[in-house]
């Protein structure tokens, strides 16, 4: 299943897992490095539910991009490695610049 961490009651990311006590301890694991990217503050509390279906969508959308564009191999190889991000992170503000027709590109 397809499972979503929150803080604030904002979500944050989805992605998948067996079952939600595997979803907890993999929000867990990777809790340090999504505050390092700034997904999370250090002391954010945060819950983890199933995820909805558009949050299940959003992350659905971005394994395709990744099977495409050979990030990933298949749909099994994304759900053991796809994380999809419900909100910008400071990665991601470096890489968004105008392009040649002044469109936003991220």
């Amino acid at each position: 299943g397809f499972f979503t961490v929150e803080a604030s009651g904002q979500p944050i990311c989805t992605f998948a897992a067996d079952n939600l006590g595997q979803a907890g301890q993999i929000a867990e694991l990777e809790r340090e490095d999504w505050t390092e990217i700034g997904a999370l503050e250090p002391e954010t509390q945060i819950s983890v539910r199933q995820a909805n279906i558009g949050e299940a969508l959003v992350w659905k959308e971005i394994a395709a991009e990744a099977v495409e564009d050979g990030t990933v191999g298949d749909l099994t190889e994304a759900e053991e490695s796809i994380i999809a991000f419900h909100l910008p992170l400071e990665d991601e503000d470096d890489d968004v610049e105008d392009d040649e027709n002044g469109d936003s590109a991220a």
